[in-house]
């Protein structure tokens, strides 16, 4: 039961924070927003997500109350993303965007230490790999069919407010029912016991592996949310395709990305965490080149 709602947070930052890219189209006339000013709202939130991130999961280390920390973040998230849906003007839908950056930040982190504690080592990349997969799943392949139909059915600004709805929800139910995490029996009692010091804390800035994994990170999350922010309007101002060839293709797209980022995790408990690194993004190199002619396939049916 916990690892199902802690896919249902996991899933619901990214349906929350992936929305404006796909609500944007229905929403720019109104509000006479520019492409330009999608970018910098994407990437505002992007910032305060990053920094968010650092601090506030670094404070639930220190303070030891990884579930007070998650239930207050999942309430302030999708309290932004309601508040989007009474905006009248871009500064009104910045500062959103911004709230929600900071409360979004932690909530992945906060997460994935609760599977990381209470996971054996055998099992830890499959465990990891189910809650970050929600990310896709629900964020990605859910998130484009549901907030585009939400938007031409009942028009943008609803579409937000029913969006926040099931984060709202979930954050009562984690309240309710989640339980401070407990340490595997796999890691030793002293690391129950002892909180980080600050020495330990910036000697994880020394380890190459740290930075070498933030930059991979980073990279990955520039590619994805770019796509993900521009590639409804380019469909909807570009193509002649319907809003249901749009969500069809924004849900393959969201679906093969659960599929790798489900089955990468798993695959890394058999055969090691590096291999696994070096096989996928060798692959996300090349996915330009391999991709077109399938894609190309796709949009000849999608346009007849």
């Amino acid at each position: 039961m916990r690892t199902s709602w802690l896919f249902s947070v996991v899933g619901l930052v990214f349906l929350d924070r992936l929305s404006l890219g796909f609500v944007f189209p229905y929403m720019s006339s109104e509000l006479e927003l520019s492409n330009t000013q999608l970018g910098l709202a994407v990437g505002l939130t992007g910032v305060f997500f990053g920094l968010s991130t650092l601090l506030f999961a670094s404070i639930s280390d220190f303070i030891g109350r990884k579930k007070m920390l998650l239930v207050i973040f999942v309430m302030i998230f999708s309290t932004a993303t309601l508040l989007a849906g009474f905006v009248g003007s871009f500064a009104a839908l910045l500062l959103t965007r911004i709230i929600m950056g900071i409360a979004e930040g932690p909530v992945m982190p906060l997460v994935q230490s609760i599977v990381y504690a209470e996971s054996s080592e055998r099992r830890r990349g499959f465990n990891m790999g189910i809650i970050q997969s929600a990310s896709s799943f629900i964020g990605g392949m859910m998130a484009p069919v549901i907030a585009v139909a939400l938007a031409v059915n009942f028009g943008w600004r609803s579409s937000f407010i029913y969006i926040a709805i099931p984060g709202l929800i979930v954050g009562l139910i984690l309240w309710r029912f989640l339980r401070e995490p407990k340490i595997s029996q796999n890691i030793t009692a002293e690391a129950t016991t002892e909180k980080p010091k600050r020495e330990a804390y910036f000697n994880v800035f020394k380890q190459r592996n740290i930075w070498l994994s933030t930059i991979v990170g980073t990279c990955n999350m520039i590619y994805i949310l770019t796509l993900t922010a521009f590639l409804p309007t380019l469909f909807t101002t570009s193509t002649s395709f319907k809003e249901g060839q749009i969500q069809l293709l924004l849900g393959l797209m969201g679906f093969m990305m659960f599929v790798g980022q489900f089955g990468g995790p798993a695959l890394s408990d058999r055969i090691g965490r590096l291999p696994v690194i070096k096989i996928f993004s060798f692959i996300s190199i090349f996915y330009q080149l391999q991709s077109i002619f399938p894609i190309k396939i796709l949009l000849f049916y999608l346009q007849e």
